[in-house]
């Protein structure tokens, strides 16, 4: 009897060990899977802020070659390599405000910069990501 009893202490630490293993295992696997999928939404963001920054950036060059670049044009499209973004240009002479909305797949970045403009020059007088 001595011997049966025995027997069941060691196969119920077997389990005991096993299932903790086993728990542990899956932690650390899913833990993982979370790390793969932050980083990738991570690049993904970046990239997509890039996008948004570097349509900013033509819109902004667009604008010291035409003053009136955008304002009666509504939403403007622009391809930048794979990417391609939603430009919005409003505002008035002197005042503008630039929206670059950058979309891939369930990821999205916006971009409003405020412009000021006066003869020669503009000055960007707000810079932001806009969280909405």
């Amino acid at each position: 009897m001595l011997k049966s009893q025995k027997g069941i202490a060691v196969l119920l630490i077997v389990i005991v060990i096993t299932s903790i293993a086993l728990s542990m295992s899956l932690g650390a696997f899913f833990l993982g899977i979370g790390r793969i999928e932050l980083g990738y939404t991570s690049r993904r963001s970046g990239e997509l802020l890039n996008v948004a920054r570097g349509c900013i950036e033509e819109t902004l060059l667009q604008i010291k070659s035409n003053l009136n670049y955008g304002l009666d044009s509504g939403d403007i499209s622009l391809n930048i390599g794979n990417s391609s973004c939603i430009i919005n240009v409003s505002g008035t002479s002197s005042n503008r405000i630039i929206i670059a909305s950058s979309t891939v797949s369930n990821f999205y970045k916006k971009i409003q910069v405020d412009l000021t403009l006066s003869e020669n020059t503009i000055t960007d007088t707000s810079w932001e990501e806009q969280t909405d």
